[in-house]
C-alpha cells in the first residue's frame, strides 16, 4: 500500500520500518549518483525510484548533499572493513608475493561487489579532481600507508615508487570494474557466450599478473 501526501506525492505506508525506508532511499540514490554524479542527480528522481515522497527523503537525509554524504559514508565504511580483512589475508599468506596476489584478487572482487558505490565516488573524483571529503583521511591514506610500506619493506623500493605501483593497481581495478561487461568483452575479444563471472575471471587473472610486475618487477 502506498499513500499520497496532500500535494499528490507518493509517501511512506503507515507502520513501515524507517530503517527499511532509509535503506531503500539510499540504494536508489547510489544508483542515481552513480549514473549522473552529484550535480546531475535530483531529489525528486530519488524519491520516485524509492517510491516515497520528497519530504520523506529530506526527513531522512536533510538535503541532496546530506544524501550524497550518506552514500559516500556507506562506501568508506565498507572500505574500512575491507582493509581489516585484507590485513588478515596478507598476514595468513605464505609469503609476500602470495599475499599481494590474494589481496589484489580480493580487492578486485570487492570492487565488483560494490560497483555502484564505487561509481559514485569515482564520478565525484572525476568531476572535482579529488575524493569526497574525508575519503583520503579516513580510508585511502591508511590503506596506502600499509600497502606501500609493505612493498617498501619487502622489495626495498622507495616510498614514492611503491605508492605509485599501489595506486596504479587501484586505478586499473577501478577502470575494469566500472566498464560495462559487454564493452569489455568486445574490446578484449572475450567469448560473448561466457557468463559474466567467467569474463571477469579472465580480467582478474590479468590484473593479478600485472600487479605482480608493478609491485615486484616480475611474475616470479
Amino acid at each position: 500500500m502506498r499513500v499520497r501526501s496532500p500535494g499528490g506525492a507518493v509517501g511512506r505506508p503507515p507502520n513501515t520500518d524507517p530503517a527499511v525506508t532509509r535503506n531503500r532511499i539510499l540504494q536508489a540514490a547510489v544508483d542515481l549518483f552513480g549514473e549522473n554524479g552529484r550535480e546531475g542527480a535530483a531529489i525528486r528522481e530519488v524519491a520516485r525510484r524509492s517510491k516515497v515522497s520528497m519530504s520523506t527523503v529530506l526527513h531522512h537525509f536533510g538535503s541532496k548533499q546530506g544524501l550524497f554524504d550518506a552514500c559516500v559514508d556507506a562506501m568508506l565504511d565498507g572500505l574500512a572493513t575491507h582493509q581489516d580483512a585484507m590485513l588478515d589475508v596478507a598476514t595468513a599468506a605464505s609469503g609476500p608475493r602470495t599475499a599481494s596476489d590474494q589481496v589484489v584478487r580480493e580487492c578486485f572482487r570487492f570492487a565488483r561487489r560494490h560497483q555502484r558505490l564505487l561509481r559514485v565516488i569515482t564520478c565525484e573524483s572525476v568531476t572535482t579532481g579529488h575524493l569526497p571529503e574525508g575519503g583520503r583521511e579516513r580510508v585511502i591514506a591508511p590503506a596506502l600507508d600499509r600497502a606501500a610500506g609493505f612493498v617498501t619493506d619487502v622489495a626495498g623500493r622507495s616510498a614514492v615508487d611503491a605508492r605509485i605501483a599501489v595506486m596504479s593497481i587501484c586505478h586499473i581495478i577501478t577502470r575494469f570494474v566500472l566498464t560495462d561487461i559487454e564493452e569489455l568483452r568486445a574490446s578484449l575479444a572475450l567469448d560473448p557466450a561466457d557468463d559474466e563471472d567467467a569474463s571477469y575471471d579472465v580480467i582478474e587473472d590479468h590484473v593479478a599478473r600485472n600487479a605482480a610486475v608493478l609491485l615486484w618487477g616480475s611474475l616470479d
